[in-house]
């Protein structure tokens, strides 16, 4: 570390060590100080405690256990063997010795081994967490203050909260009873809005259930309040608060937005037919002109609900303007160039009114749902995971510093930050007053982050933090003491110099759109290769129309897979990378498969956090079909003559069934025809009076039984009995599921399958542990600070600008030039991409700069992300790029890295390349012994080390009457 009071912060590329570096500077704050002149010195035995007052915060609980597995292996590493540890020559150098003069090291050894044993008998105190822990301790400590139960329940599913809360808001607007029920909330207004949505739905022939919970209309405004109650609103809230409280203000808006509307369309209509009967109309393209013709038949056809007719981006005002300018001919077009410059305002005007117009059916609901949330968290104590920074900067935002230190019973000096480019405005601004008295008091300090990795701005990280505004931060860019890390220690001299290449390249093409200063980070994204002699392998193909078909990705990754597990690869060094669950179960199928088919080795597992879904087992579907016919036996329905009964889910749940059993028939014919077969006789038996014998036997049988002992009767009942062993795991998994819906409030076997219903089902996936020999699937978000032997990527073709956030926009000044008469919002909800009968140029409204730079900060995040995923890899990197058409589209990720791969790596040939390597196939090395995993051993650390509070005590030799014990 630096002198007194620096605060270092690195700026670190995949690969360079941040993990190393961060132990190092956690074990050397751990293990002495400095003096006033800068020398470093070992603490003595006693006084190694300092575990408790440095405070090292990452993002994932996963690089939250590696880095305090680091740092506890490292230690022992000093303590058992200092001549194995790669920190020794650092410690020899700041104690003032030569890195190579060995006469420090005992010293070293003892304070290690002080501090090892201080540590694991006092591990409950070791200050390692990820960010939102630590912020839950301090808002737990603040709990009175913040009108909060202290034993409040943290939710991380705001999804689930929102849909409850709009539950509870329709309940309220039909007269039923809620949950919850504000006060606030006005019943006669509520009902009248949502009359007014569903009706505007209907005259537009669009959706309009909004009581169906499946429904895309209720869908979409779980998602419009979810987008919309961050940490942006927390700033904007007052003011959107004012607004919507007034009565009828959103009404009266919606109506003089309407009429403005009309009055914009009317305007045009007479300009677009004074233009078309005019000498200058041959100066029109024949798309432009068809599309202002279109235009004004859709104004004719009606005037107040026309559906405008957007206008191509090609063919927007400016544009037009330029090219009649061109084609000015002794003054023809000069009237012409004066009518068109006149109505761009109007033009962008009409643009904007119909962009709002399509949010305002969820606007008028925005705040009613909030209150209905709020009022429930309250009643369910809960605090929403989402609402900790924003309740935690309101109560100690301008709070005395050390008052926080003694509310949550800690003095913290030192503060290591990893991954800050993930950091939140928010986060940040609730940190910064605790590192920046650590700063004043002369503490080192840690901030280690990589602008190219930021990969989570839709959680609201801002990597301009790290970027640029942190070194004018006022109480830190004092002691601001920047350094680089950019060698990687990590992947193969191939792999390494590829990414070079092929990242400094797609840095230029991306800064072209998005401008240098958003893409600077790519402008020295190259680094030193340290493994130079270790032989690495890059392979990408370009799937782009081809007649192989859309599986063609899938049989290349397994065909790969199986060559590098026959070069000596174990699965457990394989990964495939994914950017959804969505696609991580498409391999997942796919990889499981070619086990089932002989294509991979039979002994072949594959791992997935997020794709192996619980309910996706056979058992599972069985053991629940079962429990839901103990809930809701199979009864017969009335039904009209003629027509067949409908078909519930408890019939689908038989079908499955029997289908299953009948696949483990041999010579049985058709498993499906046999199933629907069996279906029709016990429908038809139930019709004719009969009782579904086995659901009634069940729920006789289960009388008196707990969830979970219902369920391990169903698992040994089970019709195939080869699933106790080949499904274990997503068996055991559902029944700790059972256990912890169990836990809870007075469990029903009907509140269970409501929660497998609305919460569990395709959602809970099997936990598995870490060190599983197997191949491992997991989404690109998940690998981050992770690194794997052999990495793939099988489906690449994301869009890089596909904008779906809804997001708040200071409307003030545009609506007040309006001039509509009535009270408007100061903010209003928009998103980049408005649909109605074709697609908003975003660059036509009045906020088409905002746009562009949030579309722009999103393109860079998608380059990050591909940045992330080809960087994870040591030896092979395997690639596939998917197109629909041969045509690559510039704004996808195969538009955008192939023509660069090509361009680099591909051949002469007269035919384009569909297929690169770079490299040879790699061989794995062989495992070198280390005693470093084995120095940590429990037997070494016996009771009597430890130090508790009798330690400096001693028991008095006489009674308190002076009597001998």
């Amino acid at each position: 570390m630096s002198n007194g009071g620096k605060l270092l912060v690195y700026r670190a590329s995949a690969g360079s060590g941040k993990t190393y570096q961060l132990a190092l500077t956690y074990i050397t704050l751990l293990l002495g100080f400095r003096d006033e002149d800068g020398r470093y010195h070992l603490f003595k035995a006693d006084d190694l405690r300092r575990h408790r007052e440095i405070l090292a915060i990452t993002f994932t609980n996963k690089a939250t256990a590696e880095m305090r597995r680091r740092i506890i292996k490292e230690l022992a590493i000093l303590a058992e063997a200092p001549g194995e540890s790669g920190y020794l020559k650092t410690f020899r150098s700041l104690l003032g010795f030569d890195s190579n003069d060995s006469a420090p090291d005992n010293e070293i050894r003892q304070a290690a081994r002080a501090a090892l044993d201080s540590m694991l008998f006092d591990l409950g105190e070791i200050q390692i967490s990820t960010i939102d822990s630590f912020f839950q301790r301090v808002l737990r400590s603040f709990a009175y203050e913040a009108d909060l139960a202290g034993n409040y329940e943290l939710s991380l599913e705001d999804k689930l909260i929102t849909e409850q809360a709009i539950n509870d808001l329709l309940a309220l607007a039909c007269g039923y009873r809620a949950t919850v029920n504000p006060k606030t909330v006005n019943k006669k207004v509520l009902a009248e809005r949502i009359s007014n949505l569903i009706v505007a739905q209907v005259s537009k022939g669009e959706e309009y259930k909004i009581f169906n919970s499946k429904s895309s209309l209720r869908t979409g405004l779980v998602g419009f309040v979810n987008a919309l109650s961050g940490e942006d609103y927390q700033v904007k809230g007052p003011e959107i608060e004012k607004f919507l409280a007034q009565p009828g203000a959103i009404e009266n808006f919606e109506v003089a937005l309407k009429a403005k509307r009309a009055e914009l369309y009317a305007m045009f209509a007479d300009f677009i037919y004074e233009i078309n009967n005019s000498p200058i109309a041959e100066f029109f393209t024949a798309n432009f002109q068809s599309s202002f013709e279109c235009f004004l038949q859709q104004k004719i056809i009606s005037m107040s609900e026309a559906k405008f007719a957007y206008f191509s981006p090609g063919y927007d005002f400016s544009k037009l303007i330029k090219a009649a300018a061109k084609k000015q001919q002794q003054g023809q077009c000069a009237r012409f160039i004066e009518d068109m410059e006149r109505m761009t305002l109007p033009f962008m005007q009409l643009c904007t009114v119909e962009t709002m117009l399509v949010n305002i059916k969820y606007y008028g609901l925005f705040n009613e749902v909030l209150k209905v949330r709020q009022a429930l968290k309250v009643h369910l104590n809960t605090v929403m995971l989402s609402d900790t920074n924003t309740l935690l900067n309101k109560i100690i935002g301008d709070s005395d510093t050390p008052f926080i230190y003694e509310r949550i019973g800690r003095q913290l000096h030192h503060f290591l930050i990893d991954e800050f480019q993930d950091t939140s405005r928010m986060q940040w601004k609730n940190l910064r007053p605790l590192l920046a008295e650590s700063l004043a008091s002369n503490n080192e300090n840690l901030i280690i982050g990589d602008v190219k990795q930021c990969i989570y701005r839709f959680r609201n990280s801002d990597p301009q933090l790290l970027a640029s505004d942190l070194e004018r931060t006022p109480g830190i860019a004092d002691n601001f003491n920047p350094m680089t890390l950019n060698s990687n220690w990590r992947s193969a001299k191939t792999i390494v110099e590829f990414n070079n290449q092929l990242f400094e390249a797609a840095g230029r093409e991306v800064a072209e759109t998005v401008g240098s200063e958003k893409a600077a980070a790519y402008e020295n994204v190259a680094q030193k290769a340290e493994k130079s002699t270790l032989g690495g392998y890059v392979n990408v193909a370009l799937n782009a129309g081809r007649d192989a078909g859309p599986n063609e990705p899938m049989s290349r990754m397994i065909a790969h897979i199986k060559r590098q597990l026959a070069a000596g690869f174990r699965p457990g060094d394989i990964t495939v990378l994914v950017r959804t669950n969505a696609e991580g179960q498409t391999v997942v199928g796919e990889l499981l498969m070619a086990v089932a088919n002989g294509l991979l080795p039979a002994s072949t597992q594959v791992l997935s956090d997020e794709a192996l879904y619980v309910s996706s087992a056979k058992s599972v579907k069985w053991i629940v079909g079962r429990l839901r016919q103990m809930v809701q036996p199979r009864e017969p329905k009335p039904v009209e003559e003629g027509k067949l009964p409908p078909v519930s889910d408890l019939d689908l749940d038989f079908i499955s069934e029997r289908i299953m059993i009948y696949e483990q028939e041999a010579d049985t014919g058709n498993p499906v025809q046999q199933a629907i077969d069996d279906f029709n006789a016990s429908r038809l038996e139930l019709l004719n009076g009969g009782a579904d014998s086995i659901a009634a036997s069940r729920r006789t049988r289960s009388s008196g039984q707990s969830i979970f002992e219902i369920v391990q009767s169903l698992i040994a009942e089970l019709p195939i009995a080869e699933l106790c062993t080949t499904e274990a795991l997503y068996i055991n998994a559902f029944q700790d599921l059972v256990l912890d819906y169990c836990r809870g409030r007075a469990p029903s076997l009907g509140g269970f399958i409501k929660l497998w219903d609305d919460k569990l089902d395709g959602q809970a996936a099997v936990g598995l542990a870490e060190g599983v020999n197997a191949i491992r699937v997991m989404t690109i978000h998940k690998s981050k600070g992770l690194e794997f032997k052999c990495v793939h990527l099988p489906l690449v073709g994301e869009m890089l600008d596909d904008e779906k956030t809804t997001r708040w926009y200071d409307v003030g000044d545009f609506l007040a030039a309006l001039n509509l008469g009535v009270e408007v919002p100061r903010y209003f909800p928009l998103n980049a991409k408005f649909r109605s009968t074709g697609k908003m140029p975003y660059s036509l409204t009045a906020f088409g700069g905002e746009i562009k730079s949030y579309k722009d900060d999103q393109m860079i995040d998608e380059l990050n992300s591909l940045y992330v995923a080809f960087t994870r890899a040591c030896r092979e990197l395997i690639v596939t790029l998917n197109s629909s058409s041969a045509n690559l589209n510039p704004n996808s990720s195969a538009g955008l890295l192939w023509p660069i791969i090509s361009r680099l790596y591909g051949s002469d040939a007269p035919e384009p390349a569909t297929e690169v390597s770079v490299g040879e196939p790699a061989v794995p090395e062989a495992e070198k012994e280390s005693p470093k995993t084995d120095i940590l051993r429990i037997e070494s650390y016996v009771t009597r080390r430890r130090k508790d509070m009798w330690a400096n005590t001693k028991a008095a030799s006489v009674t308190d009457t002076g009597e001998p014990l």
